[in-house]
């Protein structure tokens, strides 16, 4: 019997734990941002030896690639603050008339997560690149990654791609919807009150819901 309750309480714990993560809106995009930063940091490294590898590199002078990638940077940074700030308030308008559901769902989307995570993980990586670039001074030689400004403006052309991801049509929709929820939900009511109360506590719901 203990250790039948310290697996459920494992479990239940796990359980809460992926819950939490589930819930989380910058759980996937801050692994994203780390993962953008180490490849900046890595093609930044070896951006000499894969010179010779990457056909087509930036070929312009320090100046011409820290203006590239400053304004891929404040660009990038730019349509990721105006594209959430609307995409909030237009989820806040949806909840007051759907139901309050549809910013569960909105934060729950993993296609998004990853949207955003690519957006900000695209400006890090151009900001971490920018830092590395050294233009040509008396003490100092001229040192521009060119690799690592070509793999910076192939990621800006693919985080243009991905604000298809961030929709709310989809959440706006379904609002109440989640059939699966309250499928679990009705078929605990039924059963096993105290469960139902249990599930209630998951969604974040109160049990007479």
């Amino acid at each position: 019997m203990a250790v039948s309750t310290r697996n459920t309480k494992r479990y239940l714990w796990i359980g809460s734990v992926r819950e939490v993560l589930s819930n989380s809106l910058w759980f996937v995009p801050l692994l994203l941002i780390v993962g953008y930063g180490i490849l900046a940091q890595a093609i930044v490294a070896f951006d000499g030896a894969l010179e010779n590898w990457v056909p087509y590199s930036f070929t312009g002078g320090a100046t011409s690639a820290q203006d590239l990638l400053s304004t891929i940077a404040a660009a990038i940074l730019s349509m990721s603050t105006l594209v959430l700030s609307v995409t909030i308030v237009a989820l806040q308008l949806a909840s007051q008339q759907f139901s309050p559901r549809v910013m569960r769902t909105f934060f729950r989307d993993r296609g998004t997560k990853v949207a955003i995570g690519m957006l900000l993980g695209t400006f890090v990586y151009s900001i971490l690149v920018l830092r590395a670039v050294v233009p040509r001074s008396d003490s100092l030689d001229q040192f521009v990654p060119s690799v690592a400004i070509s793999v910076g403006f192939a990621l800006t052309l693919v985080s243009l791609g991905v604000f298809d991801d961030i929709q709310i049509n989809k959440p706006a929709k379904t609002g109440d919807a989640e059939k699966r929820v309250l499928n679990v939900e009705y078929t605990l009511l039924v059963n096993n009150e105290a469960a139902h109360g249990v599930a209630a506590d998951l969604f974040g719901l109160t049990a007479s819901t």
